[in-house]
Parts: C-alpha cells; structure tokens; sequence
C-alpha cells in the first residue's frame, strides 16, 4: 500500500524505494501470497493418509443410512462443500478488501 501524505490526498511511496509504485506493488503481492498461502494450507488439512477416500460401497452405504432415518447426503456433502469455500472465500475477500 502506498503512503499516503500529511494532508491525506496524493499517495507516495515510502523513502527508498527504487522507482515509484514498487514497495506498493512489492507489499500487495506479499499480502496476496500470503491468503494464497492460508487457502493452500487448507487445501491440505483432510489428506486422505489420515482420511482415506470412501470408495462407492462406502458412500452407497451411508447414503441408505442417511435414507432410512430422512436425511440425504446431497444435504450433508453440500453443508461440508460450504463450509470449505465459505473458509477460503473468507480468506480471499480479506486479502481482496
């Protein structure tokens, strides 16, 4: 981000700066990055090591449970589905603010 001057109007560059506009454009790829980072982080936090990918049987199995007692899992998948880019979207709308 640029700094800005005493009276709050024309933006300026902090002392040192090679050529004009660069520590700004330097400083809003790091923050970028950074959320790209977090998402990544995310990304990564359910690795199928630790939770391993049910195969149709499985997910043919909880689907008629979730039958049997009225509940479906295009609910249940949609909910998690949210919740996932509900997080991620989070991130990106604060580094996009």
């Amino acid at each position: 981000m640029s700094v800005r001057d005493e009276r709050g109007s024309q933006p300026t560059e902090p002392r040192g700066c090679p050529t004009p506009g660069a520590c700004s454009a330097l400083a809003e790829i790091e923050r970028l990055r950074a959320a790209l980072e977090r998402i990544a982080q995310w990304a990564d936090a359910y690795p199928c090591a630790v939770f391993p990918k049910p195969d149709a049987g499985y997910l043919e199995r909880a689907a008629k449970v979730l039958f049997e007692n009225g509940m479906t899992m295009d609910r249940i998948a949609a909910d998690c589905m949210r919740h996932a880019i509900e997080g991620a979207g989070r991130i990106a709308k604060d580094a996009l603010s």
